[in-house]
């Protein structure tokens, strides 16, 4: 009977030395372990996504930009207001998500080219439509867009897209049922986003192309994490 009682006694001592070795942390540190590496690994998985997500928010331009041209062929003003916010929007997120991101995306380069694109299809659906003249809007998305294509000077194409995103505002303000509470609400809290980025680099962008363009040279513009810097290739 006094040997079962001490080895008993020597087994709770064991457990208790197990459970109060630095090795073996108590239950509640344990759980707050556990919840660290889970908070790890979804900030992780989130890193991993960026790159993702904004190669998903570049590509919905090309798609937005049809849904823009059919929108003004079937007069509805009010959706063709929604579509037009939404390529602004999914304009700057991509951006951040890219700068934010793990790794390169896929459509970095591409993304000017899909800005482009929403310009020339708001142009090509004003003419479809009837709301310019259909020869003017079909000359414009043709030499504007060819010589962009030849020169990837980013000044050129934001010619295209002022020209189409002014002419779109103009529309939606001389229409009736038509409000530009939604665009221009959306551009303000835009512009105070990424108000750096833009007096910082869209703008100098647009006159350094402008000046590369008139003097013959080559320019694509800074990349999308680098400084505003005019780099030449005669």
């Amino acid at each position: 009977m006094k040997a079962r009682l001490v080895a008993t006694i020597d087994e709770i001592a064991q457990v208790l030395k197990i459970r109060h070795s630095p090795k073996q942390p108590w239950p509640s540190d344990r759980r707050s372990s556990n919840r660290g590496a889970d908070l790890r690994l979804v900030c992780n998985a989130w890193a991993m996504i960026r790159a993702q997500l904004a190669d998903l928010l570049t590509g919905s331009r090309f798609i937005l930009g049809v849904v823009a041209v059919d929108a003004l062929t079937a007069d509805r003003l009010l959706l063709f207001s929604i579509v037009l916010t939404g390529t602004w929007v999914t304009d700057v997120f991509d951006g951040r998500l890219a700068r934010t991101a793990d790794r390169p995306t896929r459509f970095k380069e591409y993304d000017m080219v899909a800005d482009t694109w929403v310009g020339a299809c708001v142009v090509a659906g004003l003419g479809l439509s009837g709301r310019a003249p259909l020869w003017l809007a079909t000359l414009g998305i043709v030499v504007l867009g060819a010589i962009y294509l030849r020169t990837r000077n980013p000044a050129v194409s934001q010619v295209l897209q002022g020209i189409a995103y002014g002419a779109a505002l103009w529309l939606i303000f001389t229409s009736p049922g038509t409000s530009l509470a939604l665009p221009l609400g959306t551009l303000a809290v835009l512009l105070l986003l990424e108000y750096e980025k833009f007096f910082g680099k869209v703008l100098p962008m647009f006159f350094n192309g402008v000046a590369a363009f008139v003097r013959g040279e080559h320019y694509e513009g800074p990349t999308d994490d680098s400084p505003v810097d005019i780099e030449t290739d005669t």
